[in-house]
């Protein structure tokens, strides 16, 4: 027997089929137990805060949400001050997003070791321009390339994923730091879907992409920290394009791999907030 866990992130799902001391035939091969060092131990910690939060933003971002970096100009804010802006900032953007008939959804980190304070921040887009942002931001300028769009694909999660996590990577380590978490949420972020299940088999087979999907590759074998065999892969959900035959008689339908976008209604530009 061996243990399936799968999750459910936007367009993604992620499979893992692992062996368990529990779940385990006499023949499975087992590596040699690993004695983690703390350095080790660290490191494993972190690449599991990068998945966890991948698969938050895959679960709850699409295409063309927007990445903003808040700074200040002038004297730089301690940093109980620099939270409290930060906090009253969102809860005004909060409720000029209510005003517009929409629910803020945002993940942000604060870094604050080595260089000025300075916040991350990734949010749905309601079809506002930088400039709306910047008229709630009192504090400093946001410059054009402080302001970019999310793509959607599962590449570019983890991109982000990996630079938010990374970025306060040495705050992190300190005992009087910012932020108490690798990074903060609304709680409106819906949770990807995971699933376990225990299947009655001596081995696993190549995988099959579901219906819709297509398989990333390489599948991934390995041995978990526990020393058990694993298999990894993830399949990506393939984007729909519909479009009028030349006849116009009807509409061919067709996928596209490797896009990893949502499919959304384009919404209608609204004017800044005030």
């Amino acid at each position: 027997m061996y243990v399936q866990e799968t999750v459910q992130a936007g367009p993604v799902i992620e499979i893992k089929k692992y062996h368990t001391s529990r779940y385990r035939t006499p023949a499975m091969p087992r590596s040699k137990n690993h004695d983690w060092t703390s350095a080790e131990q660290w490191k494993v910690n972190e690449k599991n805060s990068i998945r966890q939060l991948r698969l938050l933003i895959l679960e709850n971002f699409k295409e063309e949400d927007i990445r903003i970096d808040l700074t200040y100009a002038g004297e730089e804010p301690e940093e109980a001050e620099a939270t409290h802006r930060f906090n009253n900032f969102l809860k005004t953007l909060r409720r000029h997003y209510q005003k517009a008939g929409h629910e803020l959804k945002w993940i942000a980190t604060t870094e604050c070791n080595g260089h000025r304070i300075h916040h991350h921040l990734l949010v749905n887009n309601i079809g506002w321009s930088r400039k709306s942002y910047k008229d709630l931001w009192k504090w400093g300028d946001i410059p054009y390339r402080a302001f970019r769009y999310y793509d959607g694909k599962p590449s570019d999660a983890e991109r982000v994923a990996n630079y938010l996590v990374k970025e306060t990577r040495e705050t992190f380590c300190q005992k009087e730091r910012c932020q108490r978490a690798r990074y903060r949420s609304s709680r409106n972020l819906r949770k990807p879907m995971v699933v376990k299940e225990i299947i009655q088999s001596k081995t696993w087979r190549e995988p099959k992409p579901k219906k819709g999907y297509y398989i990333e590759k390489p599948v991934q074998y390995g041995y978990t920290a526990y020393g058990f065999p694993y298999m990894f892969y993830r399949m990506i959900r393939e984007e729909e394009h519909v479009v009028s035959d030349q006849n116009g008689t009807g509409e061919i339908r067709g996928h596209c791999r490797g896009k990893g976008k949502h499919i959304a209604d384009r919404q209608e530009r609204l004017h800044a907030p005030g």
